[in-house]
């Protein structure tokens, strides 16, 4: 799996696939790594992907037909793009909240 590894002040992100596909793709894996050595992984998802992904489910049968949808730790944005995710991880660890929003990597 290809992946872009950007690094930043207290962090290296990596972005697997392309997140700059479009405005509204339907979900990136990332990771991030803190200088402390901690390692946190996510799915980003663009609100308009769920709505997709549902539909897809609705063709297919899984999820009860679409009725439902869930993923394990599951951020949601409006867009996915590298901006947005940055903006995003700074956020959750200015808050305080990348241990909750994000699963350890094992």
């Amino acid at each position: 799996m290809s992946y872009t590894e950007l690094k930043q002040g207290e962090y290296t992100l990596l972005v697997y696939d392309d997140p700059d596909r479009g405005p509204t793709e339907k979900n990136v894996d990332i990771e991030v790594r803190l200088k402390t050595g901690q390692i946190y992984y996510a799915t980003v998802f663009a609100v308009d992907g769920i709505h997709d992904i549902m539909s897809d489910h609705a063709q297919t049968g899984e999820c009860l037909g679409g009725k439902y949808f869930y993923s394990v730790n599951m951020i949601i944005v409006r867009e996915v793009n590298v901006k947005s995710i940055i903006e995003l991880v700074d956020d959750l660890l200015r808050q305080g909240e990348l241990a909750a929003a994000m699963g350890p990597r094992l």
